[in-house]
Parts: C-alpha cells; structure tokens; sequence
C-alpha cells in the first residue's frame, strides 16, 4: 500500500505486509462426536517506510507479529448445513500475540505491543 508517488519521490509512503500461517485440527470423540478442537501459528512482516498516512506504531522499519491460537467448537446443526433446522453452534477461542520490531523503528510508543483475545461465539 503507498500513498501514490512513484517508487523515487522524496514523499513516497510505504507499506508491506507478507506472512502466513498453518494449522491443524482434529474431531474429537469426547464428550461427544459434535466437538472439535482447531490450532494455528500465524506469523506477519510489516515493513514500513515514511508510513504516516494512518495512525501506526510506528513510521519506518520493520516489525514480526507472530500470534498462536486455538478454538474448540461444538457444531450439531443439521441436517442442511446451509439451512439449519435443529441443532446449535458454539465456539471458544484463545489468541496470544506477540510482536517484536527487527530494525529501524521509530515506535511512538515505548512498550512493544502484545496482546491476548478469548472471544465466546454462539
């Protein structure tokens, strides 16, 4: 994402952003066949440079995020599961995420951000 001026202008912002993630789940039996559990490492790269079009933590360099989470969701709606006619849906999840500036950066903050999120869906 830029601000628009070609890659050589003095005024050029910029802002990349690359990563991936993998996971892997699994039903379980227990307490019931309805139940399944679901774990994911996630890493991103922000590089950014002059980045001050919209508020960030910080203006040039570059940072790593990496976030792990996992969820246990219980689904026994049916028989359509496009159009449910019975049964319910119910998830839990938890995610811890971490983040770390390589080099270059100019936080306009002191503290590195990290952050943990447990959200309950029903």
């Amino acid at each position: 994402m830029t601000n628009g001026s070609k890659k050589d202008a003095d005024d050029r912002q910029s802002m990349l952003i690359d990563g991936g993630s993998i996971g892997f789940g699994k039903r379980l039996e227990w307490p019931d066949n309805f139940f399944s559990v679901y774990y994911e490492a996630s890493y991103q790269r922000y590089s950014l440079s002059k980045w001050e079009r919209y508020s960030f933590l910080f203006t040039n360099g570059t940072a790593n995020l990496t976030s792990l989470s996992a969820r246990i969701t219980r689904f026994s709606a049916g028989p359509n599961t496009i159009f449910p006619r019975s049964g319910s849906t119910f998830s839990l999840s938890l995610q811890a995420t971490r983040s770390r500036p390589i080099k270059g950066n100019t936080f306009r903050s002191r503290e590195t951000p990290s952050t943990a999120r447990c959200s309950l869906e029903g």
